[in-house]
């Protein structure tokens, strides 16, 4: 399927259903090898008491060994499959920040022509500049330099986290680290090139960070292993 038609439950989905390939053949692969390792461990009173039996027990052994081997080689088939799953809903994951980010700015679009028509009238009606007023620290008493929270405000770090989140997913996939910090994102590299001249807001892996993100670090995947399923 391809990527731009894979919606994101479809791509978790598939990652889910991978992982428990994975999780029955590693559990097949453990529980032959604790078999094996039981019977050769038990087996000396038998072999003593009948020394034909060595063989069969031997035999027995090489067997679940050899069944082991077997599902230790599906069980690397299905993680390097479950590891391109990792990387294609990382894939399908940027692209929906990417649609969130959109959405939020169309809303500040269609916000801010808003409050500019009912600025406008306002101005005709009193002659006067209408602006934010300050935010007063409650402690201080003072001018927060902050500024009140409006909503023209919450869309825009709406629209910046929904950003920082596609791009730390594409630094990863690229590079196959975690970005240490949002400067990373914004300079000129590709991820997100949002043209920020003053200081980056500190990298959050709460805030920042998808936990699939995390989840596929964990899982072993790198930036040169395909997306394709």
């Amino acid at each position: 399927m391809a990527l731009f038609t894979k919606s994101l439950e479809s791509a978790q989905a598939d990652l889910a259903k991978a992982e428990a390939v994975v999780a029955e053949w590693e559990g097949k692969e453990r529980t032959t090898r604790e078999e094996a390792a039981s019977l050769d461990a038990g087996s000396g009173a038998l072999i003593l008491e009948d020394a034909s039996f060595a063989e069969t027990v031997s035999l027995k052994i090489q067997v679940l060994e050899r069944q082991a081997r077997a599902y230790g080689a599906a069980a690397a088939e299905a993680r390097a499959k479950a590891l391109a799953c990792h990387r294609a809903l990382l894939d399908v994951e940027a692209l929906h920040e990417d649609k969130l980010a959109a959405t939020a700015s169309k809303s500040l679009k269609r916000h801010e022509a808003s409050v500019a028509d009912l600025l406008s009238k306002l101005r005709a009606l009193e002659g006067v500049e209408y602006m934010v007023a300050p935010r007063i620290d409650s402690v201080t008493n003072q001018i927060d330099s902050y500024g009140p929270e409006t909503t023209s405000l919450v869309l825009t770090n709406e629209i910046t986290l929904h950003k920082y989140r596609a791009g730390a997913i594409r630094y990863f996939l690229t590079n196959g680290e975690i970005p240490a910090d949002t400067y990373l994102l914004d300079i000129d590299r590709g991820y997100l090139n949002l043209g920020i001249t003053g200081m980056s807001p500190q990298f959050s892996r709460t805030l920042h960070l998808p936990a699939s993100v995390t989840e596929a670090q964990a899982a072993g995947l790198a930036p040169e292993q395909t997306a394709e399923v």
